[in-house]
């Protein structure tokens, strides 16, 4: 009876060693898991807007569409929102508008053999000489937007010159040079 009662103890000290060493293990255990998931998570790749966009997209949004960008994506992240940067915004500008005309001016008008893969590329998502790229849907759809542009000639690289670009424009809307330089002095002389 005494075995028993000693055989009785021993497991009972047993099974108290036992838990109370994987309660023991519990707190490292979740820390290790708990640092692997943070590794993981800051592994990722950033997202940014609704559209999910990438930091390269993003930024072919605001060099080349001149869209407006809330917050500023050149500013330092907020490391604990990382990846997910969904609530960041954009807002088409007047000049976003300038970059569509312009933009559907080299593709369906003015088009360069250099340019050719950009317009397969607008072709592919339906536009045409008769249906062309909207503001709208550059703002509802600017991954695709983005890879239009990049399948420009040097990724469109000549809309990340406003002048450039400003220019152009106002050859499409028929004013010329001298006309643009007197409006620009004219709205200098009036502020």
């Amino acid at each position: 009876m005494i075995n028993r009662r000693n055989m009785k103890k021993k497991g009972i000290i047993i099974s108290l060693i036992v838990v109370v060493l994987l309660i023991i293990s519990i707190k490292p255990v979740s820390a290790y898991f708990e640092y692997k998931q943070e590794e993981k998570r800051l592994s990722q790749k950033p997202y940014f807007t609704e559209y999910m966009l990438s930091r390269d997209e993003l930024g072919t949004m605001v060099r080349k569409y001149y869209v407006d960008e809330n917050p500023d994506f050149h500013n330092p992240f907020d490391e604990e929102d990382w990846p997910d940067y969904s609530y960041y915004t954009m807002k088409a500008t007047e000049d976003t508008e300038m970059v569509v005309t312009v933009l559907n001016y080299c593709l369906f008008d003015n088009l360069r053999e250099v340019d050719l893969a950009g317009r397969e590329k607008a072709e592919e998502y339906g536009f045409s000489e008769e249906k062309r790229i909207t503001v709208d849907w550059v703002m509802s759809h600017p991954k695709e937007a983005v890879e239009i542009m990049h399948s420009m000639w040097e990724n469109g690289d000549i809309f990340d010159d406003y002048q450039d670009v400003k220019k152009i424009y106002d050859e499409i809307n028929g004013v010329s040079a001298l006309d643009a330089t007197e409006q620009i002095d004219e709205s200098t002389e009036q502020d």
